[in-house]
């Protein structure tokens, strides 16, 4: 008689290492194994801003407390001028959440530069 296939192997399985045949038992359970990346964080490249003239001061904001609960990861990130469509406007400030709780924002600000112009370079988490 000659086995093929599957049937060999099944065969095969059922005999044990004494010789004796063994009746199959329950299947074996492996452990399931979980790979957890860190999320990925796309930023937008940054904006490059250039005005002819320093901004405006900057206006007074009245910042509201973070929500109950959540003091120790959002953050407040201050208002400042922008310059769109050849005139100064007001971007306010807002509540954002912290990529971690030891993260502080580091505020842009307008730099000027050789040419007398003004460029924004963005606010940044440090």
């Amino acid at each position: 008689m000659r086995w093929h296939g599957s049937a060999a192997l099944a065969a095969l399985a059922c005999f044990t290492a004494a010789g004796a045949w063994a009746q199959p038992g329950p299947p074996m359970v492996l452990p399931r194994v979980v790979v957890v990346q860190p999320p990925t964080v796309v930023t937008a490249p940054p904006v490059i801003m250039m005005a002819p003239t320093a901004p405006p001061a900057p206006q007074a904001e009245v910042i509201p407390p973070p929500p109950e609960g959540r003091e120790k990861v959002i953050v407040w990130q201050p208002g400042h001028w922008a310059w769109v469509n050849e005139v100064w406007m007001w971007e306010p400030g807002q509540n954002v959440s912290r990529p971690s709780e030891t993260s502080t924002w580091v505020p842009g600000q307008w730099q000027l530069q050789p040419s007398g112009s003004y460029m924004w370079i963005g606010g940044r988490w440090g």
